[in-house]
């Protein structure tokens, strides 16, 4: 006899389960291995990272434009016979930057310049560099296209230097700092033309001599700053350019703060040096007749037909005793100082009387090419 179901009876279902119920606890052994895996873990990414290289400080690019107004202008030929844009620009931000400021990861003490433009165009004046009005991070420097006309032809080097050597003094302004607004304009291109003495770009008409006043600027300023960074230490023009990031130029304390006296102290040493070095003798110049080195001028002639002749009897006198010349780079060598000779010194005739633009060119005895 088959029995029916208890209908009283309840039927069995599995225990609901809530979606927040908390997760069963792990033992506490598991929980001990489980972090000491995750200490191993941040153990290893810590000592990945500080076995990777760190970047190595660079300085800040900036983008370069150039704009030529007039490309028939005589200005033009010059600069573009002479000068790369885009070499000559990148050049003389490298210059810059590496001689008033020294590189780091954030560049937070360089100004934030993020293009310059150049602009060739007639006007007067040889050059000026500022900031764009919407935005002085963009800097305009305007070249004078009559001025680079007027840059003496006589040798290419000397245009390629100027023009280069008026891009570098340009370039300081685009990347320097002048105590908001409120440093000497004798400081900042006295600053300018030091940066261009340093880079090898000082023209034939610089000179350093007694008088005038410290902050007359330009190559006036420039061999002042010079003297500082002799006497009070390399960097110190870092150290003018730094101070004036932050906080307004005042005299009264900006120099004693930075060298122990003030700048009429710091100027008045420099005038007597100068005066000093103008007492000395002048210091003797190696013998012309040198029989090494006519020998290898006779060798060169061919290669030097374009020399002046008195470029070799020249240069005699300025060659170093102890350096051995190849050919190529005694050419190259006669070529720079006879420019030299010319623009610097600026003679109009040897000792002897012959004009420098003539044909016969005075020799010691047996020195002839």
């Amino acid at each position: 006899m088959s029995t029916a179901p208890n209908d009283s009876a309840e039927t069995l279902l599995p225990a609901r389960t809530s979606s927040l119920a908390p997760p069963p606890k792990a033992a506490p052994s598991a929980v001990a291995a489980q972090d000491r895996e995750n200490l191993q873990d941040a153990g290893d990414k810590s000592a990945q990272e500080a076995s990777r290289p760190h970047p190595k400080p660079e300085f800040p690019s900036a983008k370069y434009r150039l704009k030529c107004h007039d490309l028939t202008h005589a200005g033009s030929r010059v600069f573009f016979q002479n000068a790369d844009p885009t070499s000559c620009l990148s050049k003389a931000v490298a210059t810059v930057l590496s001689t008033l400021y020294q590189p780091t990861i954030s560049n937070s003490q360089i100004p934030p310049t993020r293009s310059v433009t150049l602009v060739l165009r007639s006007m007067g004046g040889v050059a000026d560099t500022g900031g764009l009005e919407l935005d002085n991070d963009h800097k305009q420097m305007n070249f004078s296209l009559d001025y680079i006309k007027s840059i003496d032809p006589s040798t290419s080097d000397r245009q390629a230097s100027e023009i280069a050597g008026v891009i570098v003094h340009e370039m300081v302004h685009a990347w320097q700092w002048d105590g908001k607004g409120t440093a000497p304009v004798g400081l900042t291109e006295g600053v300018a033309d030091f940066v261009r003495l340093k880079a090898g770009f000082s023209p034939p008409h610089w000179t350093k001599k007694p008088g005038n006043k410290w902050d007359a600027g330009y190559q006036v300023t420039a061999y002042f700053l010079d003297w500082l960074e002799t006497t009070q230490g390399e960097g110190s023009v870092r150290k003018i350019n730094a101070t004036l990031k932050d906080e307004e130029y005042d005299e009264s304390s900006f120099w004693i703060r930075l060298f122990g006296s003030d700048v009429e102290d710091l100027w008045e040493r420099y005038q007597t040096s100068l005066k000093e070095s103008d007492n000395k003798p002048a210091e003797s110049k190696p013998s012309m007749a040198d029989d090494d080195f006519w020998k290898m001028v006779r060798e060169i002639r061919g290669q030097a037909e374009a020399i002046p002749l008195k470029a070799c009897w020249r240069t005699r006198s300025h060659v170093k005793e102890d350096t051995d010349y190849s050919k190529d780079d005694l050419v190259i060598e006669l070529r720079r100082l006879w420019s030299m000779y010319l623009e610097k010194l600026g003679k109009s005739t040897d000792p002897d009387g012959e004009p420098l633009d003539g044909e016969v060119v005075p020799m010691a005895k047996d020195d002839g090419v």
